[in-house]
């Protein structure tokens, strides 16, 4: 609660995504997203003494992907404490070398059916006509082909109706 009060300090379009994460739209903001990132982050250690990992993107998707990798560089066994930067007109680019199991809409059997078709990395599937990537995996596909090219225009939502309801230890 308290991590995205600060968050809600920042802007108010903050769509929370565990108990932990979050996505923000800083759109408006002025100082550019790098800055933006390395204050929030220095605000919460600040404020709570939590690390913060950030990734910086102009999507949703291509955001979580930076995080993820950000977070997965730091191996000095202390919790990550990364930013992660995607310029933007920088997003395939940024996603074409990392493994088919990075996007999001590849499960274990997607992925063993572009094993098969010689598909390894984002980069194969923007490579792929969009025709083909239907034919082979119908609208998946087309959504698979659009986000390896590092498109996703979904909105930030703040307020969404709960999905499920879990209990951590």
């Amino acid at each position: 609660e308290r991590v995205m009060a600060i968050l809600h300090n920042l802007t108010p379009l903050v769509e929370p995504l565990s108990i932990d994460e979050a996505f923000l739209d800083v759109t408006g903001l002025s100082g550019g997203g790098e800055a933006i990132a390395r204050q929030l982050q220095l605000t919460i250690r600040k404020e709570l003494d939590l690390p913060c990992s950030i990734g910086v993107a102009t999507n949703k998707l291509v955001a979580k992907i930076a995080n993820n990798l950000g977070k997965a560089r730091k191996k000095d066994g202390k919790p990550p404490c990364a930013i992660e930067l995607v310029p933007e007109g920088h997003e395939a680019k940024y996603l074409a070398p990392l493994a088919i199991r990075e996007l999001w809409g590849v499960g274990p059997k997607t992925a063993e059916s572009m094993y098969a078709l010689n598909i390894e990395t984002i980069g194969d599937i923007a490579r792929q006509k969009e025709k083909f990537m239907i034919h082979h995996f119908g609208k998946n596909g087309y959504d698979m082909w659009r986000r390896a090219q590092g498109i996703d225009n979904r909105p930030v939502e703040p307020e969404q109706e709960a999905k499920s309801i879990s209990n951590e230890t």
